[in-house]
């Protein structure tokens, strides 16, 4: 199965499965970091307006790599009840890491702006892959909560079971590889380097390449 070279080229194949939405000028929201890059890509492809979503995920206590959920920059936090049981977290544990993943979802905000308004928009909502997908569950719900007209999740890679989850949360789902079985996003480009931010700010403020290279 074919891999994508980067993220842009990753956006590119994204906005090759979107078309459809080309004419309805959306409104093309990436969740920070990856998530910017490939929905730049896709809002250029489509004409359309390109905005971050803010959902950052919960981390577990030490272990920042495992998400317990996921908080939204309208400030919902939604918490995976079967992970907290299994990992035997008190309550006063969990909402330690609520308030941590608040904090820096704030210094999110400040850095990279707010999500635009997506009332009665066609909006599509990017990231650069997704795995257990909290945080993209997260983002979707606070976009369906501001009013979006139709909500549209699109994702380079993800595994099937995700994917069908995600499935009832959005109008329509767009993923082009849904390998089985699935160990981790980055395992399916050839550069998945970190985006810095400084990167992520340009590319919202629509200022030099999408891609470094060629």
């Amino acid at each position: 199965m074919a891999s994508y070279r980067d993220r842009k080229a990753a956006g590119v194949a994204l906005a090759g499965s979107l078309r459809h939405l080309a004419d309805r000028f959306p409104l093309v929201l990436g969740i920070p970091r990856g998530g910017i890059e490939v929905a730049a890509a896709v809002a250029e492809s489509l004409g359309g307006e390109l905005g971050p979503v803010h959902a950052l995920k919960i981390r577990a206590p030490g272990n920042p790599e495992l998400a317990i959920g996921a908080v939204t920059s309208d400030g919902h936090a939604l918490v995976d009840e079967l992970t907290v049981r299994r990992l035997r977290m008190t309550e006063s544990e969990v909402q330690a890491a609520v308030a941590d993943a608040r904090d820096r979802l704030k210094a999110r905000i400040a850095a990279f702006g707010a999500t635009p308004d997506v009332e009665g928009r066609v909006v599509i909502v990017v990231d650069d892959g997704v795995a257990t997908g909290a945080t993209l569950r997260a983002a979707l719900a606070q976009v369906a909560r501001g009013g979006a007209g139709t909500v549209v999740c699109a994702i380079p890679v993800g595994p099937p079971q995700t994917l069908a989850v995600l499935a009832t949360l959005a109008d329509e789902v767009i993923c082009p590889l849904t390998p089985e079985p699935f160990r981790a996003v980055g395992e399916w480009y050839d550069d998945f380097g970190q985006t810095p931010d400084a990167r992520v700010i340009a590319l919202l403020r629509g200022e030099g390449p999408l891609a470094a290279g060629p």
